[in-house]
């Protein structure tokens, strides 16, 4: 008998927890053993409960959004400090570095070690958190803070405030820069797909962010205002902002010589 209530309360536990779907109950209801029924609610109202705490704990710290914004603060002052140590490494032997590895350090620390953490941060139109998760950001104040963290030497709070043209022109040189007026998504998306791995500044009508190529597909990354309004990182070909943007201006300051200097002598 106790082992067909053990079985009949793991599978009422599984379905409970998502887990896989109860087997048959006609099995055990079909038990003749009295007083069945009586001790399979005790055995849940024991079980059920033990069995759930276990499953929340776990749960990787990492996919746990209470444990990732009460440790962002300190996990990201180490990744900013990882980077200003990869920076000095780099800085004695920079000038004989080909620029493609150079580009590609550069945007890898944005993309892969910057970018992260940031994801899901509240977007609000006057929003100056510094800090991932912990209060809001508006969308320049996005581009200029990751730039900042990563390492390079910016005027944050005014970047952050002007209009992004005005912002892209003063981190990337003209050669870089490219605009784009009343060019349908698809074609502006091929355009910059052509100029190949990289990271991009990118300014729309009323908007700013960054657009990645990871060397397959362009992404665009930014504090968005629709939406859940959270930093996301999403296609570019199917961003709704993108598309309803007419003008777009972009600047590959990944390429620049100019700003990667700037980044590894700070």
């Amino acid at each position: 008998m106790l082992q067909a209530v053990e079985v009949f309360c793991n599978d009422i536990f599984c379905y409970m927890c998502n887990s896989a779907p109860i087997a048959s109950i006609d099995i055990y209801m079909n038990v003749r053993f009295p007083h069945l029924i009586l001790l399979v609610g005790l055995a849940l109202l024991w079980l059920l409960p033990a069995g759930c705490q276990q499953q929340q704990r776990l749960l990787p710290a990492h996919n746990n959004p209470a444990h990732r914004k009460g440790t962002e603060r300190k996990d990201y002052a180490q990744c900013k400090q990882n980077i200003l140590a990869l920076k000095l490494q780099y800085a004695a032997k920079w000038q004989s570095m080909d620029k493609e590895k150079k580009q590609r350090l550069f945007t890898q620390i944005l993309a892969d070690s910057i970018f992260p953490h940031w994801m899901g941060t509240p977007w609000d139109f006057y929003g100056t958190t510094e800090t991932p998760l912990q209060g809001q950001i508006a969308c320049g104040y996005f581009v200029t803070t990751t730039l900042r963290d990563a390492g390079l030497p910016i005027q944050r709070t005014k970047l952050a405030q002007c209009a992004s043209e005005q912002m892209i022109r003063t981190l990337v040189q003209p050669a870089h820069i490219q605009r784009f007026s009343n060019v349908p998504l698809a074609d502006f998306v091929a355009a910059i797909q052509r100029q190949g791995y990289g990271l991009y500044l990118l300014g729309l009508d009323s908007h700013t962010g960054f657009l990645y190529h990871d060397g397959q597909a362009l992404y665009f990354i930014h504090a968005s205002y629709i939406g859940q309004k959270v930093v996301t990182k999403e296609l570019a070909a199917s961003s709704a902002i993108l598309q309803a943007s007419k003008y777009r201006i972009t600047g590959k300051i990944s390429a620049d010589e100019g700003a990667l200097n700037k980044w590894v002598n700070r």
